[in-house]
């Protein structure tokens, strides 16, 4: 959920996700929001075959029913002032995925509880993890939904 901007990294939110994407086959990513890195977003779909599986929901009016519907929320900002999105999920019970370095986030998730904060952004770090995003939201699966895990 946000403006289709480069700050809220998007587009490693679906690189993360087409990691993980064959493991959930049931998965569905929906961005809410516009901008303009909409149409490069679009192509990044495209070419990382999640057509079937990530779609650009435009903006959305009324997000608690979207909210309410999901498994997690996950959250690429490198930065926010206050993460309203993470504050409104987490208000309809949602459990999200954001990285620790982002401010205005990490003051409100307490990890492994409501929540998991990636610890390591592997944008500003070439030794990073690559899968550290999709590993969080692996274990965010297995904890809340053990049984249900495929991969």
């Amino acid at each position: 959920v946000g403006r289709l901007t480069s700050v809220k990294r998007f587009d490693l939110l679906l690189r993360a996700f087409a990691r993980i994407a064959a493991d959930l086959p049931d998965w569905r990513l929906d961005i809410h929001g516009d901008g303009p890195e909409r149409a490069r977003l679009a192509a990044l779909i495209t070419d990382l075959g999640l057509e079937g599986q990530a779609r650009l929901a435009g903006v959305t009016p009324d997000l608690g029913p979207v909210y309410d519907r999901a498994a997690i929320l996950a959250h690429p900002a490198a930065f926010e002032g206050f993460g309203l999105s993470v504050a409104e999920a987490m208000a309809h019970g949602l459990p999200p995925v954001a990285f620790a370095d982002c401010a205005g986030v990490n003051r409100l998730i307490t990890d492994g509880q409501d929540g998991l904060l990636v610890q390591t952004e592997p944008a500003a770090d070439p030794d990073a993890d690559p899968d550290a995003a999709p590993d969080a939201a692996r274990r965010l699966w297995q904890r809340l939904w053990p049984g249900l895990w495929r991969g």
